[in-house]
């Protein structure tokens, strides 16, 4: 038994060595998604297991047992952390009944205008006619007893009419009312609590609108331009590239361009959802490993056609590929192909032999790191299961003739 383990170890480290690198710390993930044991024990549990497995007590199969074990505590602690609320946190605040706060935080998402569009915490839909806008903010103090107080935690902005103070990177002070997010209305409908804390969003606040003076909304004040964080810097590119986009093709079309290109869909018409729905092509509106290979395919083309070697293109196209994928909100399909390409490109580099297998569980392990949260959904598993399934059934267009 002990030497059939460690022959399989070897030969999985062999060919694709992070595979169980990555079922490892992926068990983990998904035990804390019905577990509930402490942080600190799942630590200290990875802690051991890694002391056993560089010890070597157990012989060879003891050191794979113990590194995945600790693999697995590893990925336990990691989403345990991920749904850590700060004792200072908004979700420790927020109560269903609303209640008048200010706060001070940086404006690190959107905003976005709604019109007809049911919003993402369930809140009713604007009048028709209306306009509101929504943003995410991340929280830096709140005040209290006549003084600000650290606090963190994001929300969920809304506003009611237009929102241009609300530009990513701001830091502004808000005057709104906070409450918890809002459970389902009826049995069996989708709770909007699990899809906002999936996106890190801890409560609602819901400005008060008041009127504007002369150089700030009543309810908005900013603090400072600009904030340096990365996440600010890609929502503003996006926010920029969908205003180009808007200004630079039909109205009718525009939101759908928008959608097409940058993956915001919530300004798309609910007749047009629809649409695409019922006819099956929804997915083309979500950025995925479709439209990185038709971007990284013409800018291989435009390269080559200003007269760009080869080796020159792959790692520059391999780049600006995978930024264009966190640009667009680095949804797990989109971010599965980009790591797999930026790998693959590296390997053709290194004159190394790429191994699909190993590029895919990169990605997958990148994915499991950055949005843990999102890695059971079910749109991030077909994404990697259907990749992993053309790659097994097209191998042997790959291989070289015997």
């Amino acid at each position: 038994m002990a030497v059939g383990l460690g022959r399989l170890w070897d030969h999985w480290w062999s060919r694709a060595p992070l595979v169980p690198v990555a079922l490892a710390f992926s068990l983990g993930i998904f035990l804390a998604e019905s577990g509930d044991l402490p942080l600190w024990l799942s630590l200290l549990s990875a802690a051991v297991f890694s002391a056993m497995a560089l010890a070597g007590w157990l012989g060879q199969s003891g050191r794979v047992i113990g590194c995945g074990l600790a693999l697995v505590s590893l990925g336990y602690a990691w989403r345990a952390g991920a749904d850590r609320v700060d004792p200072d946190g908004m979700a420790l605040i927020a109560t269903e009944t609303p209640a008048p706060v200010r706060v001070q935080g940086v404006v690190v998402d959107g905003p976005w205008l709604m019109d007809s569009w049911q919003p993402l915490t369930g809140a009713s839909p604007p009048r028709q006619g209306d306009q509101r806008a929504e943003c995410m903010l991340l929280v830096r103090a709140l005040w209290l007893a006549n003084r600000w107080e650290p606090a963190s935690g994001r929300l969920w902005v809304i506003r009611d009419g237009d929102a241009d103070r609300l530009f990513p990177g701001r830091c502004v002070e808000l005057l709104g009312l906070l409450r918890a997010i809002p459970g389902p209305m009826n049995p069996g409908e989708a709770d909007p609590r699990k899809l906002a804390l999936r996106l890190g969003i801890q409560a609602e606040l819901n400005l008060a609108g008041t009127p504007a003076s002369d150089d700030q909304a009543g309810d908005i004040k900013v603090l400072r331009e600009w904030s340096w964080r990365p996440e600010c810097w890609l929502a503003a590119i996006r926010f920029w590239g969908a205003d180009r986009l808007r200004r630079s093709v039909r109205p009718d079309v525009a939101e759908l361009a928008v959608a097409l290109v940058l993956g915001e869909t919530r300004g798309v018409d609910r007749s047009d959802w629809l649409l695409f729905q019922r006819t099956g092509v929804i997915h083309v509106l979500a950025i995925s490993g479709q439209h990185l290979v038709m971007v990284a395919w013409a800018l291989y083309l435009l390269g080559r056609m200003v007269g760009f070697r080869t080796r020159q293109m792959v790692l520059a196209v391999a780049v600006l590929v995978f930024l264009y994928a966190l640009v667009t909100g680095g949804r797990p399909p989109a971010l599965r192909a980009a790591v797999t390409i930026l790998a693959m490109a590296a390997a053709w580099l290194s004159h190394r032999p790429a191994s699909m297998l190993n590029c895919l569980a990169l990605s997958w392990l990148v994915v499991a790191v950055l949005m843990p949260a999102d890695l059971s959904s079910t749109g991030c598993l077909l994404s990697f299961f259907a990749t992993g399934l053309l790659q097994w059934a097209t191998r042997a267009w790959w291989q070289p003739p015997t």
